[in-house]
């Protein structure tokens, strides 16, 4: 996976992350798992502590919406 600037921010543990980030979502109701995804987005959004990188992220995987 890529940052939003092109290049791999999570390096050699990418695929642990990813994992963990299935695994979290197992056995999640579609509603479960959209909530579990809207409190994960904000508490990194807070560990950042970068509104520009944070919106630069948003604008990357969100399309015309999140650039607003």
């Amino acid at each position: 996976m890529t940052t939003a600037s092109g290049g791999d921010g999570l390096g050699h543990r990418a695929d642990e992350v990813y994992a963990a980030l299935l695994a979290a979502h197992d056995g999640l109701t579609s509603e479960e798992s959209h909530r579990l995804n809207a409190r994960l987005v904000l508490l990194l959004a807070n560990e950042v502590r970068d509104a520009d990188r944070v919106l630069a992220v948003l604008g990357a995987v969100g399309g015309a919406k999140a650039r607003r």
